[in-house]
């Protein structure tokens, strides 16, 4: 993925679509969900193979839901495999419909608004096909490998005829043109919207076919608030060969939380490969009582062509109302600033790239501290998800997925700290994930007597079906104080704190301590605190197995082994159990310090832990956990959620909710309650951000952590 994006991003190669003849039939892996829709923002296609049946991995014969991954992502094409003599599906080729979950199922990552799951997306030849094959010789092979690269030389032929197109266009074109045998019903999971008819698709391409170029929204303040007019231009673009004119369209609104105003505008005539404003805009009307999250909007379009014939397209987009979310913060103390992503890394501005954005590091006195960083958990060398260093050398490791509405949220107020952030992700990025998730609460303060450490609580939790035992959690962080080859650093095992600094400075204005503290965690003991020698560890790429050792303490190195060096540390928990079905909840809250000397260093962390509250509902000694199964929580909107308790016996049950704090926000249920299961709905419009609900009930007792968006 990397490697076509930069030929393209950086090196000038004009690359318009790439074949992808393989996958997995993991039908709800999302390992390469980013690598996707990067190829996209490049105006890449992606192309993929939707799977065979017998394949490893795969079951042995179609079955509905079987299209495997990336190829069954909204964001691809995929393509199924057609008998080329009679037009018939082919015995081997995978169906869909996709997974009826997000991301699939949320319309802005839909080239069509009437998609809605179907896949493959179109059909393709692909038996007895014609083929070289390794060594110089050829051969008639089947699969839909055989089948993808007929649609992505079609795409070629269209790029080549129509540069203007984009993957949307060419999406519709492909599908709105595909030839729809007699013997079934269009749109369908085995054959999409029909078969590839290239000779269509190309005629299509003197048609005129608008899409949108550019929205314009504008509000009262910086963003579209509950309770506001939205004011929205649309600047249309003729991708098509021919002059669209006569052109209206009709906005909808596709959520209860906001209603047009002014539904109609006008463009002017437009010719092939022009641009234009509508005339007036569009207005909606936000709900006083809204919601923060996207408003799915849908504009559908009429116009002529030159001779008169009329054509209508739909097209869908969606607009954020309330709090922005982003993926990136700076959480500023008083003395000391760190950049966080709602992907478990810590970008800085000296990275050149290699994470998941820039930012300004760990900003003390002036100088950025900090290389990169990453948030780790496993239980073994086959279960490493982390977002730190990867093999081969100057890889970074992706393995946190953002979860839906998890990207980073300012909370106003801040719960704990004078600025806090909030954001959600799970282990979806990995290859073989195991449903872990992390709510991360990310806090500072202005007082100067907190004001060198940002605060990094985080609440995982284990949504699969089988406990995970031995598990452990950490912070790897590559500090540089000024030269990063002659650093040095150290353990205070008493403060739970590991540190960097370079022992070749003097003067206190360059000078700085740099560490991490782990300031509280619920039952677990520590599992490591270490350097880390990057010359050994990694130059040469950091392997899981590596990770796994300075995770559980397998490898620790408490006082520099190599002299002044280059030297990252990790902070570790564990080991600790999370049981399936998020029965229960680990927290850990790191400090991430800095001072210009480690006594400075260490009286920080000494008043970070007296600063630090007892995670809600943490108690000591043994107890009886709920089962994961018997307590479902589902966020609702207007800041509400659902309960579900399914109760075997009869007994008294309390079930309450608290805020990052530890104060009690609310309180669902104190009493008897009746053999059976219950739905309790909050009714009381919560502040968005995280809460903790506390269930105690006859059969055991849970804290669950929930983000209200």
């Amino acid at each position: 993925f990397q490697w076509f994006a930069d030929l393209k991003a950086n090196q000038g190669y004009n690359i318009v679509a790439v074949n992808n003849s393989w996958g997995s039939c993991a039908t709800t892996s999302l390992a390469h969900w980013n690598a996707v829709l990067t190829w996209l923002s490049l105006d890449i296609v992606p192309v993929f193979s939707i799977g065979n049946a017998g394949n490893p991995g795969c079951p042995a014969q179609p079955a509905p839901g079987t299209a495997g991954t990336p190829g069954n992502y909204p964001t691809v094409i995929g393509v199924g495999a057609t008998s080329q003599i009679a037009d018939a599906v082919s015995s081997f080729s995978l169906w869909g419909p996709a997974p009826d979950q997000a991301p699939w199922n949320d319309p802005q990552y839909w080239f069509r608004p009437d998609w809605n799951l179907i896949k493959p997306d179109i059909g393709a030849p692909g038996e007895g096909i014609h083929s070289s094959l390794p060594g110089g010789t050829y051969g008639n092979w089947d699969g839909t490998s055989m089948a993808a690269p007929h649609v992505t030389g079609a795409i070629a032929l269209l790029m080549q005829a129509n540069p203007n197109l984009t993957p949307t266009d060419v999406y519709n074109i492909l599908t709105e043109t595909a030839y729809q045998p007699s013997w079934g019903t269009f749109p369908n999971n085995k054959m999409g919207w029909g078969l590839l008819d290239v000779l269509a698709a190309y005629q299509a391409l003197f048609l005129p076919r608008l899409s949108i170029g550019d929205l314009a929204p504008s509000f009262p303040g910086t963003f579209w608030d509950p309770g506001e007019l939205l004011t929205l231009q649309v600047l249309l673009k003729n991708a098509g060969g021919d002059t669209a004119q006569l052109i209206t369209g009709t906005l909808e609104v596709l959520s209860s939380q906001a209603t047009p105003v002014n539904n109609t505008d006008t463009w002017p005539n437009l010719a092939p490969g022009d641009t234009a404003w509508g005339a007036t805009g569009f207005t909606v009307q936000a709900a006083a009582s809204a919601p923060s999250g996207d408003v799915p909007m849908r504009l559908i379009l009429q116009y002529q062509d030159p001779a008169g014939t009329t054509y209508v397209d739909t097209l869908q987009f969606s607009i954020p109302l309330g709090v922005p979310r982003f993926d990136l913060a700076d959480l500023p103390a008083a003395s000391v600033s760190l950049t966080v992503s709602d992907v478990g890394a810590f970008p800085s501005s000296t990275e050149a790239g290699s994470a998941p954005g820039t930012g300004s590091g760990f900003v003390y006195a002036g100088h950025d501290l900090l290389y990169y960083g990453g948030l780790a958990l496993g239980n073994g060398f086959t279960y490493v998800v982390d977002a730190w260093y990867g093999s081969p050398a100057g890889n970074t490791n992706g393995d946190w997925a953002t979860s839906q509405y998890g990207r980073l949220m300012w909370m106003v107020p801040a719960p704990l700290g004078d600025t806090a952030v909030v954001g959600q992700f799970h282990d979806g990025a990995f290859g073989a994930p195991k449903g872990v998730h992390a709510i991360f609460l990310g806090y500072a303060y202005q007082s100067l007597n907190q004001g060198n450490v940002v605060y990094l609580q985080y609440g995982f939790t284990n949504e699969g079906g089988t406990d995970l035992t031995g598990v452990y959690a950490g912070l790897f962080m590559d500090f540089d104080i000024d030269d990063y080859a002659t650093n040095s650093g150290g353990v205070d095992a008493t403060r739970n704190l590991v540190y960097q600094y370079n022992p070749t400075l003097t003067n206190y204005t360059d000078t700085a301590y740099a560490g991490v503290a782990v300031l509280t965690t619920s039952g677990a003991q520590i599992g490591n605190l270490s350097l880390v020698h990057n010359p050994t560890y990694v130059y040469n790429g950091t392997t899981e197995g590596y990770k796994w050792y300075f995770l559980d303490g397998t490898y620790s190195m408490t006082t520099p082994d190599s002299g002044n060096s280059d030297y990252s540390v990790v902070a570790s928990v564990g080991p600790f159990t999370l049981s399936a079905n998020a029965a229960d909840t680990q927290y850990v809250v790191f400090g991430v310090v800095a001072c210009n000397t480690l006594a400075c260093l260490q009286q920080a962390v000494d008043s970070a832990s007296r600063a630090i509250q007892p995670v809600v509902g943490v108690r000591e000694g043994s107890r009886r956990v709920l089962p994961g199964t018997a307590l479902r929580v589902r966020p609702l909107t207007g800041g509400r959620m659902e309960v579900r308790l399914a109760l075997p016996v009869a007994g008294a049950v309390r079930l309450a909710l608290f805020d990052a704090a530890g104060r009690q926000a609310s309180r669902l249920f104190d009493g008897q309650m009746q053999k059976g299961t219950h739905t309790l709905t909050l009714r009381t419009r919560l502040p968005r951000g995280v809460y903790f609900l506390r269930a105690e009930t006859p059969v055991g007792e849970v804290v669950r952590p929930v983000l209200i968006p």
